[in-house]
Order: C-alpha cells, then structure tokens, then sequence
C-alpha cells in the first residue's frame, strides 16, 4: 500500500512541513497513527472517525511478539526514516537512534531490531520507535558516506516527531559516529536532554546495542565537545 501526502491529513502534513509534490510510501498500515503517533501512543484504539492514520497489529507473531509495526521510507525504499514496533498501549516507548537503516523494514525484522525490541521490553517500555542519524539504508558503513548528506531535512523532522511524543532517547551509533563529523552533535541537539546509552566505547561515541546482553540498563549519555 502506498500512502502519498495528499491522503495525510492536513494537520500531519503541516506537522511533517512537506511539500506536496512529495510522498511517503507505508506498506501494511492500513490505520498506523502518526500525528498522535506518536502523541499519546494510543495506536490500539480503533478510532475511524479520526481521519489520522492508524496502524495494524502484525498478523504473523515473531521475537518481538503480536505488534503494531511500520516504518516510514522514502518512495524508492532508499531511505527510511523511522521504524516502530508497539506491544503495549499502555507503557511508553523508547525512542533509540542509530548510525543508518540496515535491512529491517514494517514486518521485516533484523538483527538490531529484535535485539533493540528484547532490551526495551527488559526495561519495562511497552514499544520502540526507531531513527537514525542517516536515513540511508545499506548493511555496510562504507557505502553510507557518499550520502549522508541526502535526505537529511526530512530525517530531522522525523526525529523532532517522534522525540516530541517519547521521553527517553537512547542513541547507539557506535564507533562509526568518529566519521560524522557534527552530525552526532547536531543530532543530540535535535534530541534535548536527557539522553541515554547502554554503554560508552573508549572512543566515546555510544555503543551499538546488537551484541549487548539482555539485561543492560541505560546510563546518561554527554558526548564530549557537544
């Protein structure tokens, strides 16, 4: 299924700050909510008359469990904004910020995502909203760099969304922020304080969390030179 913005509700595309000529492809969210998406997580209530797009429980169980799942990419799938998997209406969610997209995507799953899905689920959030410094998708860092520079006004505004909507940021985009230049600190600017990490590698960027046991707890995170 794909959404363009002219079947966004005016307030959403406002809120976004698109312009019309562009789109937004959702596959498999028939009613995903994502002006109040985000607002009050209320993602369960079948609420029809509310002209916002909803979301739709995953009809195949998986790691994460039965779950509102979906993802914002952009309309040739190269980039991808956001990413959301939701089991409980009522916990918060946890907002966590990576280097790039990898493979994941609204019912597809990774290595990341399901463990990102187990730690949250371990601290007690009842959902993850997923972003990332870049909204380039690609599995190999290398190839990130030649477009960092693309997509970028949209990936902020997605951020501002979704940090609007969570209270508690957790960025891990491990050693690979030494090659970013200003953009992680432009990040934790666009996330406020408080933020959090799981750890801190000795090159002080946060670490990535796919290899981190089950039962690690967040620590605040203050990058030096933010």
């Amino acid at each position: 299924m794909t959404l363009h913005l002219a079947d966004l509700p005016i307030e959403l595309q406002e809120q976004l700050g698109f312009k019309p000529e562009l789109s937004v492809k959702r596959e498999g969210l028939r009613h995903l909510q994502l002006g109040k998406v985000l607002k009050a997580l209320d993602v369960f209530q079948d609420d029809r008359q509310s002209g916002i797009l909803r979301g739709e429980t995953m009809s195949q169980p998986s790691e994460i469990g039965e779950s509102i799942s979906g993802a914002i990419f952009s309309e040739d799938r190269r980039f991808r904004f956001a990413i959301w998997r939701l089991w409980d209406q009522h916990l918060p969610a946890m907002f966590y910020i990576g280097l790039n997209p990898s493979t994941a995507a609204e019912y597809r799953n990774d290595p990341t995502i399901l463990r990102l899905a187990g730690l949250a689920k371990t601290l007690g959030f009842g959902g993850l909203f997923g972003a990332n410094m870049y909204p380039y998708i690609t599995a190999y860092p290398a190839q990130l760099w030649p477009h960092e520079a693309e997509q970028q006004e949209m990936n902020n505004r997605v951020i501002l969304m979704i940090r609007g909507i969570t209270k508690t940021a957790v960025v891990g985009w491990g050693n690979e922020g030494t090659h970013a230049g200003n953009r992680p600190s432009e990040v934790l600017k666009l996330l406020g304080e408080p933020v959090y990490c799981f750890k801190v590698n000795k090159s002080g960027e946060p670490i990535h969390p796919l290899y981190l046991p089950r039962t690690s707890r967040l620590i605040p995170y203050i990058r030096k030179g933010a």
